[in-house]
Order: C-alpha cells, then structure tokens, then sequence
C-alpha cells in the first residue's frame, strides 16, 4: 500500500487571480456559458489551441488547471469564485493548509478522450484529435506516433476506509493528457 497525506487550501478570487497564483507548467480546461476551452501554460503565458495568447474570460464558471504535482479547482460563486487548490505536499500549494485527507491507497488511472490523431500532426503544444462523427479536439500533449493511438486523461484516485472497513474513492485528482498506444487496445 502507498498511503499518505491529501492537502488542500482554498481562497477566494477570481479565476484568473487563481491560475497566476498556481505555479508552473499547465494544463486549464475552462467551461463559460457558450465554450469549453483547453488551454496551456508554458514559459509563464497560456496559449490557446490555436497557439495565440490566451486570458481566462470573466464569463468562466468553472475552470480546472492541473500538472504531474498539483490540481486547481475553481467554481465562480457570485462576484468571484473559491479556489481550492490540492497536491500531496503541502510546499506545492500557493495558500496555506486548509484541510488534509489521509488515504490508504493511491490508484492511477486513465481514461481515454476521444480521436485519434491527425497525420502530419507537427510538434507543438497542441496536437489535433479527430473523429469522423464529433468533429476535431486540440489536447496538449504531443501528437500521437500512429493513428491507433490515443489520447488519455491520467489522473490519481485516493482510497480511504471508514469505520466500517468499507472502502471508497474520497479524492481524485487530475495529472496529465498523454498520447497511448495500449488505450487503443
């Protein structure tokens, strides 16, 4: 077993106050009333899909930004939102320690996104994702090698046991988007 510490800290602000106190290398998927957007934070600018310069739009309601460490979440409740941000260290948060979970087991897991990648696909922060029905999909992680690959959302599940010995997932937590081969399969 790999048990250990869950922390958390939350603060109010807005979402964009939230992504620039998050430190490091994103991923952002944000969700407004019209759009859904993934974006990317590299070298300290987030870039959108079509590699322009990206802001967080006022009209954002909910927005995740993740790396391998750490996962912000954020939901606009009135004039601004709560930030609550989550990490297994609690030195990888930007606000102090507002809770913790222990857990018994940690479960990686992945799940996969629809399409497949486009061929000719250069390298760069974003690859293209198709599928004949739904359209295209811009996810950042380098393109697929070969057209049976596909793209994966990887995240990391904590168990914990009640009183019962029961077990459930209390927490997940998401960590990269990556191109697999075996997730064809």
């Amino acid at each position: 077993m790999n048990a250990g510490t869950l922390y958390w800290s939350a603060r109010r602000c807005s979402a964009a106050d939230a992504v620039a106190a998050t430190p490091g290398e994103l991923i952002v998927l944000a969700a407004m009333p019209a759009e859904f957007t993934v974006a990317a934070r590299l070298d300290g600018t987030l870039v959108a899909p079509d590699h322009d310069a990206w802001t967080v739009p006022n009209a954002c309601f909910q927005l995740t930004a993740f790396d391998r460490e750490r996962e912000l979440r954020w939901l606009a409740d009135g004039d601004d939102g709560t930030a609550v941000w989550v990490a297994e260290s609690s030195e990888l948060l930007p606000a102090p320690v507002s809770g913790t979970l222990g857990y018994v087991e940690r479960l990686s897991q992945r799940f996969v996104l629809w399409g497949r990648p486009e061929p000719g696909e250069p390298p760069g922060v974003f690859s293209t994702w198709s599928q004949a029905r739904i359209g295209l999909a811009h996810y950042p992680c380098p393109p697929g090698a070969d057209s049976t690959d596909r793209a994966v959302l990887d995240t990391v599940e904590y168990v914990t046991v009640d009183d019962h010995g029961n077990a459930a997932v209390a927490d997940a937590r998401l960590t990269a988007i990556s191109p697999d081969r075996e997730a064809a399969r």
